[in-house]
């Protein structure tokens, strides 16, 4: 019955498609030219100030994405703030210049600064340009990543701290996803930015003296993640006995053991928020008995891991109050699926590359999960069919990964795009493929969803 509805609701769909086509269909969205990232030149355009400037336009929109669904908690009065993500990839030529022009019509906002290039000949110069246009106080996080080419460089010490590391005082979080990042850098970051209450670290130069510096000087942290760490147990034992504001953490490494996670979970039973990922579990009860001792977890991520259907069945029976889980790439069939769908409620629900999952599986889940919000299932089987139930059954979707398993013909249809462009609730990102997506239906989705981000991967 649920699949004749939706069935019947696509063809009312079409009927209104190929009925009357918006006269937006065809219009793009601005395309600005590529410009020089010299600090002058960027600096120059920021700072113009001679009229006053008008609203901020879809170009500027594009850049500044999702300030509906992003929040923070890190606000000096202790209320919540709306958080801006900013690319910095795309702060070029008039979209710096709206840029901030909209921080700086948004005092209310908080603002990320994300996709920074960790090469100094460019975040030297697009930094400058913000402090300049007085508006890097108001950039709360930054987040460093590794650049994304066949020579692309690792973090250097040395520029690090001379060059970059003076911008970077006033923040409260901090990304370096990056090869580089040793302890003297982390050392000098602790000292230089005490109070940072965020702080995301990758590779192995992150090691037990790291967590150790930590917990001197920024021992008010609330969100760790270690990621591809050189951790071992006396640094899992540092953690789980500091950090007495820590509510988010994620640990991983070749050198970690399940027993370590024992450490944690006793030494932390009130965190709201876990990552394994990519750890290689000795023992499947490991994660049921780290569900016992952290009750209050709202957040859990296992992907790239070995877990099987028995985590699955762990999940389902002991965390009732999980709203966001990600198992990803992981030993899960649609037998440990059906468990979690059948006994949580979740508001984010990522399964990308799981085997065996379909049009079955994301019908139960459009039935079983109506408070979904954020739903990623890259990598699997599915139709046009399995989209409408997804698109049609989640009223509340607002995230959503359009990619199918690798070889499939699939490319998004003029019904699945007008199905979005009609959704009462407007889908905020896409993430599909470039030629899974026709030109024509791109123009349409931009135009017509206000905001929409869409991600190619």
């Amino acid at each position: 019955m649920f699949r004749f509805s939706v069935f019947v609701t696509l063809c009312a769909f079409l009927v209104s498609f190929l009925g009357a086509v918006p006269p937006a269909f065809g219009e793009q969205l601005q395309r600005l030219p590529p410009s020089s990232t010299k600090s002058s030149s960027i600096a120059q355009r920021a700072t113009v100030k001679e009229k006053k400037p008008p609203k901020a336009s879809n170009a500027s929109q594009q850049v500044l994405q999702g300030a509906q669904s992003k929040t923070s908690n890190n606000t000096d009065d202790g209320k919540a703030k709306k958080t801006v993500p900013i690319d910095a990839r795309r702060l070029k030529d008039h979209k710096l210049t709206e840029a901030v022009r909209y921080i700086k019509e948004h005092p209310n906002l908080r603002f990320k600064l994300q996709n920074m290039t960790i090469d100094p000949s460019f975040a030297v110069p697009l930094l400058t340009a913000l402090k300049d246009a007085q508006v890097l106080d108001k950039i709360k996080d930054i987040g460093f990543v590794m650049l994304n080419s066949a020579n692309g460089k690792n973090l250097e010490e040395g520029v690090f701290l001379v060059k970059v590391l003076p911008f970077l005082e006033h923040l409260d979080g901090l990304e370096l996803l990056c090869l580089g990042a040793t302890n003297k850098i982390i050392k000098a970051i602790s000292k230089k930015i005490p109070h940072l209450k965020n702080l995301s670290l990758f590779g192995p130069g992150i090691t037990n003296e790291t967590v150790a510096s930590l917990a001197k000087e920024c021992p008010n942290l609330t969100k760790i993640h270690l990621i591809n760490s050189n951790l071992t147990t006396p640094g899992i034992q540092t953690l789980a006995n500091n950090f007495p504001k820590l509510e988010t953490l994620g640990v991983s490494g070749p050198n970690l053991k399940d027993s370590d996670f024992v450490i944690l979970g006793t030494g932390k039973p009130t965190l709201r928020a876990l990552s394994t990922m990519g750890y290689t579990f000795h023992d499947m009860t490991t994660v049921a008995n780290l569900l016992r001792a952290m009750p209050k977890l709202h957040t859990l991520d296992i992907s790239e891991t070995n877990a099987t259907d028995a985590v699955a069945r762990a999940i389902a029976e002991s965390s009732k109050l999980i709203k966001s889980l990600n198992i990803s790439d992981t030993k899960i069939t649609k037998e440990g699926v059906k468990e979690i769908v059948q006994n949580l409620d979740l508001t984010t629900f990522k399964i990308n590359n799981l085997s065996g999952i379909g049009n079955d599986e994301l019908e139960l889940i459009a039935k079983s999960q109506p408070g979904l919000k954020k739903f990623h299932f890259s990598g699997i089987s599915f139709s046009d069919s399995g989209l409408v139930d997804i698109i049609v059954g989640l009223k509340r979707l607002n995230d959503v990964t359009l990619i199918p398993m690798s070889g499939s013909k699939w490319i998004l249809s003029e019904a699945v795009a007008r199905m979005l462009v009609l959704k009462k609730s407007k889908i905020q990102y896409l993430h599909i493929q470039a030629d899974r997506l026709p030109e024509v239906l791109r123009m349409k989705i931009e135009s017509e969803i206000p905001n929409i981000r869409i991600e190619y991967q």
